[in-house]
């Protein structure tokens, strides 16, 4: 996502803890702990179906050079037919069916080199975006979605650490206040590029009180945790500012980059 304006380097806490949790406390994703029974996966590893391209500057649903393709059962990203330079063409693989509480779990990896032309923050960057605005509210030229993001980086990227949290006209709590940064970093150093890494987003039904929490694992590894988004204004598409509910989309920001594996587990029936 965008340029990380330094912030907090530190494991966001739950927003009503007062004091650090005891890291002695087993972290490791409920995926990895848990059967399997339940998970389903939404790519069949052959074609597309059951997601939406979104590339700046273009209509909806048009796949701009190609740029999203299905290769050896991965989910490529390219830009080979771009041309000489990337043109802020950002891009978003948008799940067809929004979804309120699930765990989403994927593997990703950075290959070769950044495109020319993109910005100095999208070397060896991506991530997936969730509680997103619906996608045909999103004019053209829009960079990126109204969302929250949990943050992919490899090694030698504009910042350290990998699954973080950034936040495009959005806030959430983080250890109980609401960062203005755009971005806030975990404490898990990112993996080089070239490197399988696996990743898994916990989003909980909403309590009593109707705030939700979101958990970002790297494998296995809990190293982000906040919770109660919020809209930083009023928009027409959504019933409130409090965000509990939305698409889920991955990222073309610039380097290429591959996702595979990627499963859901739905928390609470629609």
């Amino acid at each position: 996502m965008l340029k990380f304006t330094p912030a907090l380097i530190a494991l966001a806490l739950p927003a009503c803890a007062d004091t650090a949790p005891d890291m002695t406390e087993d972290t490791t994703a409920p995926a990895l702990m848990e059967a399997e029974e339940g998970w389903v996966s939404l790519f069949d590893g052959q074609t597309l179906d059951g997601w939406t391209p979104m590339i700046r500057y273009h209509p909806l649903g048009e796949n701009f050079g190609n740029t999203w393709r299905v290769e050896d059962g991965k989910i490529v990203v390219s830009y080979d037919q771009y041309g000489e330079d990337f043109g802020g063409r950002f891009g978003h693989l948008y799940y067809d069916t929004p979804y309120t509480a699930y765990r989403l779990r994927m593997d990703y990896r950075f290959v070769g080199e950044q495109m020319p032309g993109g910005p100095d923050w999208g070397r060896l960057n991506a991530g997936v975006l969730f509680h997103t605005q619906p996608p045909e509210t999103i004019p053209e030229d829009q960079d990126f979605p109204i969302s929250l993001e949990a943050q992919f980086l490899g090694e030698g990227a504009h910042a350290p650490t990998t699954g973080n949290l950034c936040t495009p006209g959005t806030s959430a709590l983080v250890k109980g206040d609401r960062p203005e940064e755009h971005c806030t970093l975990s404490e898990y150093p990112a993996p080089p590029a070239g490197e399988w890494v696996t990743f898994e987003l916990e989003v909980t039904p909403p309590n009593e009180d109707g705030i939700q929490t979101y958990r970002h694992y790297t494998n296995g590894e809990m190293v982000f945790e906040y919770s109660d988004a919020q809209l930083d204004e009023a928009h027409p598409w959504a019933d409130s500012r409090a965000l509990t509910r939305g698409h889920f989309a991955i990222q073309s920001e610039s380097h290429p980059v591959e996702y595979r594996n990627i499963e859901l587990l739905v928390l609470q029936e629609e």
